[in-house]
């Protein structure tokens, strides 16, 4: 390492497909950190699934990038022979899953790597990538992946960079699904929407819908404790009754109806968790037993790296990937309109 006065790396494993090992910072953070290089053959290939399966946990924050050597979809592949979902993707893709890998947003060229032939035989395939765990993603939910002009090499380099900008954003109000849960929203809504308005029809119905969301915004943060705070002190409170309940003479009628009314609001509670995730998933399916799941969590923190806009075309057709110009492009397009 040039800088390991900021970090040092120690190779815990290797082989010919593959360089594990730990990054230490200077921060006290310690990553799992994996370099593959995925051979052709699928036999060969599935041992370095198998040592990455022994060498990684969950817990710890981990990167795995390389030249995997497999396409996973076809958009990942142009020229050449038709995409063909094979075993090798598939178990990719099974692998990705299993150990709670996520491919991360990527700016620059599509493809990796190019065969540099002429005309026809001209192949485009995206070989290479750079893989987190959630762990990973919950440290750095804006991390992203570059991939650089081939120059020295029929394959693109690959940057990965851990984006510590405050970025300044905008307070955006958005309806949240858990507010229908609560009765008195009713009358939120009612008495924000039937406010009297004047002017151009489509700009009322703006207005409306801006304060409608805004006075149920200001209402649920103001009324409510925060859900998971809100859980927390539940459970507290119903283990503190229940312990009661054992003892002798256990609980009078008044505190067995507190009880039963505890029990009651955190399956309340844990049913607008599982809610506030799901949409923040996008996930229509709860397979877990847990309502308020990692599985939301997982997908969450991925979709929000998912969602982020890295580059976009201008008018010139040009590719930008400045955060300033990107914002820039947006407003040229909407004002033009």
């Amino acid at each position: 390492m040039w800088k390991n006065n900021l970090v040092s790396f120690d190779v815990t494993a290797h082989s010919s497909q593959l360089i594990f090992g730990v990054l230490k910072t200077s921060m006290g953070v310690n990553w799992n950190v994996a370099t593959v290089y995925g051979h052709k053959e699928l036999q060969v290939w599935r041992d370095l699934w198998r040592n990455l399966e022994q060498l990684m946990t969950e817990e710890i924050p981990t990167i795995v990038g390389g030249d995997f050597n497999c396409l996973l979809s076809r958009e990942d592949k142009r020229g050449g022979k038709r995409f063909c979902l094979s075993k090798g993707p598939k178990e990719m893709k099974l692998f990705m899953d299993n150990q709670d890998l996520h491919d991360l947003n990527v700016s620059g060229p599509r493809y990796t790597w190019c065969n540099n032939k002429q005309g026809n035989a001209r192949i485009w395939e995206r070989l290479d990538r750079c893989l987190l765990n959630s762990a990973a993603l919950l440290l750095v939910p804006t991390a992203s992946v570059k991939h650089l002009a081939r120059v020295a090499s029929d394959h693109c380099p690959i940057i990965f960079k851990i984006d510590n900008k405050q970025h300044t954003k905008v307070k955006t109000f958005r309806f949240e699904d858990t507010w229908k849960s609560y009765p008195a929203s009713r009358k939120i809504v009612s008495d924000a929407w039937g406010r009297p308005d004047f002017g151009d029809e489509a700009d009322i119905l703006n207005r409306k819908i801006m304060r409608t969301l805004k006075s149920l915004f200001f209402w649920n943060r103001n009324k409510y404790k925060k859900l998971d705070l809100l859980k927390e002190e539940l459970k507290t409170d119903i283990l503190n009754l229940q312990l009661q309940e054992e003892a002798e003479g256990g609980l009078n009628p008044d505190n067995l109806n507190l009880l039963r009314g505890k029990v009651k609001e955190l399956n309340t509670t844990l049913l607008r968790l599982s809610m506030w995730w799901n949409q923040r998933a996008k996930a229509a399916w709860n397979e877990d037993g847990d309502t308020n799941s990692r599985f939301y969590h997982t997908y969450a923190s991925a979709r929000k790296n998912g969602n982020m806009i890295r580059q976009i075309k201008d008018n010139n057709i040009v590719m930008v990937d400045d955060e300033v110009l990107i914002e820039s492009v947006f407003l040229n397009f909407f004002e033009d309109k």
